[in-house]
């Protein structure tokens, strides 16, 4: 392994000599990999390299493994992507996959990749949780997934001998490999690549943030490392406490100037805010939840609206938010996007965040108020990223690398030519935050083994389970030998001593024995191998951890029996953990809300065993303690059914958020936003039971998870699932183009465009707020629909395009 390690300048490094000729022009380097010049000009505005990626790229151009550290906006994808394009021409049949951490960052990354290698003619395709089909089918060379899904795929690759056509994996925050929850899928997949010695063909590269430990990473993987400190643009650090602002060096906090007002933390919010918005700039403003960010995005709006040439535009917005949100807009919030202001936080759907992230990137909106998941799942560039409020008790509630991916945000290269953050906090002193501001960024600990308290046995080996039963379920490893180099394969194996991870795995592999997961057989020859039993199998496939996966697999044997398989209601309610969001409060709320149901509906929960008699004696308090914990979590297990059932059937998710999302039947209420990821929560399970159906051979029961999977992810009854695929197709649309007569993709292209603009503005609700008063009035005027209609149709003939390069290449 050769390290390279930069200065501030970034541009110390291995580099081979084949890449010298190249200079620094992005033409150059696309040409020095083969790709067509037509690649470079897809880049826009970006035309030169900056020298330490020149010098990342030579330590990886003939196939190693690299491991890149820089700050964020530092310009890391560019390099990963040259090396993509390098793989993908000197290996004319290779595949590629691109892991990515989240799933919005998974579709910003595919349109992306589309656009580039479209010259290339190379078929580029998301794969996220509640997606069907494995990653890098037939006719498919870049795969862009969640760790998840790629995880999945070397399994599927390994099963059917097909890893050959791996050349490339290209992971994009490798430092997530650390993080709980994410972090095992990731180093499983690596594990696996690294055991097989696949890593001998196959080019891994890790671009990773800021973070301690990252040299264990290179070496791990047998890397390159190359660590950068390079910024394109100069970010200065400051700290306001009491209206004295700090100017943190890197070393000390140094006065630096004080701001005018009565010095407390708001009115110093707000001037920060001003300072920024007289130069035209924007501001990202973090806080620590939810309510706080409504709460000041609504109070600073009140102190600030923007210029009048900026009136028609907020106004415009705000219409197409209303649209997105199906409802017209609260007045804290009609208030604060009319001053060019908004909040950005989970609670929001999909819809409602694209739209105020475009009001953003288009310079509409100036000043977002959000919650750290902004930070880490969308590029939002600001002038000034202020962290409000983000200490507690005298400690800050966010990590150290956390704090640098936010602040990471400030200065981008083509936006400014200086970035800002500050930290506005009067909680903690000046002490507290130099603390904070001086101490190491964290170090990436594997999450493979969790260690608690050692003399307690508190150890969650959760991760080397799952390992484990992939792995012996795929044929990577079922020999000891085998697994014991698995297990050497792990990124725990380089912190934790040998001993004690034999020990874990030892254990673990004792537990799926006993869970009968897996059996131990012995040859002819004598020797002894690992293989799994249909369960096994079935759990290993699902991607399911194994106690899950032990009750799904239990629920789908049953369900051919005693579930009625044609009221999706019911087999939700027996495939649904307890761990949803719709935890029933208020039996009062729940009583009132039961006793609207329709009778059909009332008489699917009886036959579930959900009575509104059981209602009335938790109320009155007749039940004994273990019956009524048994009862709360049937009937809040019934709930979270039948909102999925009313999704299936074309509801909107602002009318269920009305019926059963407020504060009262679930404490705090379910916003629009924990409601849409709870459906998409839900096709990722349908989509896991369909894999463990199919692996256990029920393929009437894989066929039905799979189609209820289709309807729940798109939010609509069967006939629209085909329209559905189109990239921008709403429910609402694909509704109205069904009942003018276009019930497929292929019927569609045919469509004039008018044809599409009515359905688009048809399906336009109604009671939407213009010029602040609630009309009746269809926004044909204001809404887009034209434009829209041409997208839409532009999807659909690419989606055409697509499957016949499908079927070109599998001919």
């Amino acid at each position: 392994m050769e390290t390279s390690v930069c200065g501030p300048d970034g541009v110390s490094g291995h580099r081979h000599q084949d890449t010298n000729l190249a200079g620094n022009q992005l033409e150059a380097w696309i040409r020095l990999a083969g790709a067509p010049v037509a690649v470079a000009r897809r880049y826009g505005k970006v035309k030169v390299l900056h020298e330490w990626q020149r010098a990342a790229l030579g330590c990886a151009w003939n196939g190693e493994h690299l491991v890149c550290a820089a700050p964020t906006s530092g310009g890391k994808s560019l390099v990963a992507e040259l090396l993509l394009l390098r793989q993908l021409v000197r290996k004319p049949k290779c595949k590629a996959m691109v892991v990515l951490p989240y799933v919005s960052i998974v579709q910003e990354k595919e349109k992306h990749l589309k656009h580039v290698l479209k010259p290339m003619r190379a078929k580029v395709q998301a794969h996220h949780g509640a997606t069907g089909g494995s990653p890098l089918a037939a006719g498919e060379r870049v795969a862009v997934c969640t760790g998840e899904k790629a995880n999945a795929a070397i399994n599927t690759l390994a099963e059917e001998g097909r890893l050959h056509e791996l050349g490339i994996v290209f992971v994009d925050e490798l430092h997530m490999l650390g993080e709980k929850g994410r972090g095992v899928a990731l180093e499983a997949m690596l594990a696996k690549l690294k055991c097989m010695g696949t890593l001998q063909h196959v080019q891994v590269v890790g671009m990773s943030a800021t973070i301690g430990g990252v040299e264990v990473l290179a070496e791990w993987l047998d890397a390159h490392l190359f660590l950068t400190n390079f910024r394109p643009v100069v970010l200065t650090e400051h700290v306001q406490r009491g209206g004295d602002i700090f100017r943190w060096d890197g070393k000390r906090l140094l006065m630096d100037r004080k701001i005018d007002g009565d010095g407390r933390e708001f009115t110093c919010l707000n001037k920060l805010c001003e300072e920024v918005l007289r130069h035209g700039g924007q501001v990202l403003v973090f806080c620590g939840s939810r309510r706080h960010c409504e709460a000041c995005a609504a109070k600073i709006s009140k102190s600030g609206p923007m210029a009048a040439s900026d009136v028609d535009a907020c106004e415009a917005l705000l219409r197409e938010l209303e649209t997105s949100m199906r409802t017209p807009a609260s007045d804290a919030l009609a208030s604060a996007v009319r001053s060019g202001v908004a909040w950005h936080h989970a609670g929001l759907t999909t819809q409602e965040r694209n739209c105020i992230e475009s009001g953003y990137r288009s310079g509409v909106l100036k000043v977002i108020f959000a919650t750290s998941t902004l930070a880490a799942g969308v590029n939002l560039p600001a002038n000034r990223v202020i962290l409000y409020r983000l200490f507690q008790a005298k400690a800050p509630i966010l990590s150290k690398s956390q704090y640098c991916q936010m602040v990471g945000r400030a200065g981008r290269a083509g936006l400014c030519n200086h970035g800002d953050a500050y930290i506005v906090e009067d909680f903690a002193s000046v002490e507290n935050i130099h603390h904070f501001l001086g101490q190491p960024i964290e170090k990436i600990v594997s999450q493979m083994v969790v260690l608690g308290n050692r003399s307690k046995g508190s150890i969650n080996s959760d991760g080397m389970s799952r390992l484990l039963l992939e792995s012996i379920s795929s044929s990577i490893a079922q020999q000891p030998g085998k697994l014991e180099k698995l297990v050497r394969s792990t990124f725990a194996f380089h912190q934790l001593p040998w001993k004690e991870l034999e020990d874990i795995a030892g254990t673990a592999l004792r537990s799926l024995k006993e869970a009968d997961l897996v059996v131990g057989q012995v040859l002819q020859n004598g020797d002894g191998v690992w293989k799994c039993t249909k369960m096994g199998v079935a759990v290993s496939r699902s991607g399911l951890p194994y106690r899950q996966g032990i009750r799904l697999f239990k629920v789908l044997g049953n369900a051919g029996k005693c579930i009625c398989l044609d009221r999706p209601a019911a087999l939700l309610y027996h495939l649904l953990a307890d761990d949803h969001p719709f935890q029933i409060h208020s039996w009062p709320e729940w009583g009132r809300a039961f006793s609207r149901l329709p009778e059909s509906d009332v008489a699917m929960a009886e036959d579930l065993g959900i009575l509104e008699a059981d209602i009335f004696s938790l109320q009155a308090g007749y039940v004994s303690i273990e019956s009524q914990k048994a009862r709360v979590l049937e009937h809040s297990r019934f709930l979270a059914a039948y909102v999925l059932h009313l999704l299936l059937k074309e509801v909107q998710i602002n009318v269920i958020e009305a019926a059963f999302g407020r504060p009262g039947i679930v404490a705090g209420g379910v916003s629009r936003g924990a409601l849409q990821r709870f459906q998409q929560d839900s096709a990722t399970l349908l989509a896991m039971a369909a894999s463990m159906a199919g692996a256990s051979g029920w393929w009437l029961l894989e066929s039905h998870l799979s189609g209820m999977r289709e309807q729940l992810a798109a939010g609509v009854r069967p006939e629209l699932v085909d329209l559905m695929r189109i990239e921008g197709m709403t429910g609402d649309i694909a509704r109205r183009l069904y009942e003018f007569g276009y019930h497929t993709v292929h019927d569609l292209v045919k469509a004039p465009v008018t044809k599409v603009e009515s359905a688009a503005l048809a399906s336009l609700p109604r009671g939407i707020r213009v010029n602040g008063k609630r009309s009746l009035e269809v926004l044909g005027s204001t809404y887009k629909s034209r434009k829209l209609a041409e997208t839409l149709l532009g999807h659909a003939r690419e989606q055409i395009v697509e499957e016949v390069w499908s079927l070109q290449m599998n001919a």
